[in-house]
Order: structure tokens, then C-alpha cells, then sequence
């Protein structure tokens, strides 16, 4: 029930904000969704305030395809490739830290 409550806040919130979402509520959980161009307004605003890089970067790609700036492959291209990259590129340098420092006499 207290989910339930805290959706419909966070959906009045919305609409505000001029963005319709809806409420389904299921057995154990309740969800809610946003969906077409509600959905472009909501991530245009939530875009910038990720923290993480992944999903920052994600979202922007997703913007640029929608507003036309890249087309699907270069998308699709991208989409797939920056997770990697990012991944390796942390993976690297938590090596590089945890790697046994040596000093030489």
C-alpha cells in the first residue's frame, strides 16, 4: 500500500509537469510507466542529474536518436560499444590499484 501511495505522489508530480503516466497495479507490486513522448520529457529532464556514466551516456544517445542527430545504426553502435568501453576502462584501472606497489631500494 505505501508504494502504492508514494507512485501516485511521484504521478501527480508529473503531471505538473505536463507528463501522463500511468499506474498498474499487480499481486505483489505496483508499477509506473511513462510512455512516448511523456517518456522524451521525462528522460530530457532526468538526463543530466544521472550520476552514473553509463546511464548517462545512454540517456543522451537515446535524446540524440530521437531528435534525429544520429540515425538508428550509429545509435545501436554506440548504445553497445560505451557500456564495454566503460567497463574495461574500470576494470583497467582497479587493477592498476590493486596491483602490489614495489619500491626499489
Amino acid at each position: 500500500m505505501h508504494k502504492e501511495n508514494f507512485l501516485r505522489i511521484i504521478q501527480e508530480a508529473l503531471l505538473k509537469l505536463g507528463i501522463m503516466s500511468r499506474i498498474y497495479e499487480l499481486e505483489s507490486a505496483a508499477e509506473l510507466e511513462v510512455y512516448g513522448e511523456d517518456a522524451i520529457k521525462l528522460l530530457r529532464l532526468l538526463a543530466l542529474h544521472l550520476h552514473h556514466p553509463v546511464k548517462r551516456i545512454r540517456a543522451m544517445l537515446m535524446l540524440m536518436h530521437h531528435d534525429g542527430k544520429i540515425d538508428h545504426n550509429t545509435f545501436k553502435e554506440l548504445y553497445e560499444s560505451e557500456y564495454y568501453e566503460l567497463k574495461r576502462g574500470r576494470a583497467l584501472d582497479a587493477l592498476a590499484r590493486a596491483a602490489p606497489q614495489t619500491h626499489t631500494p
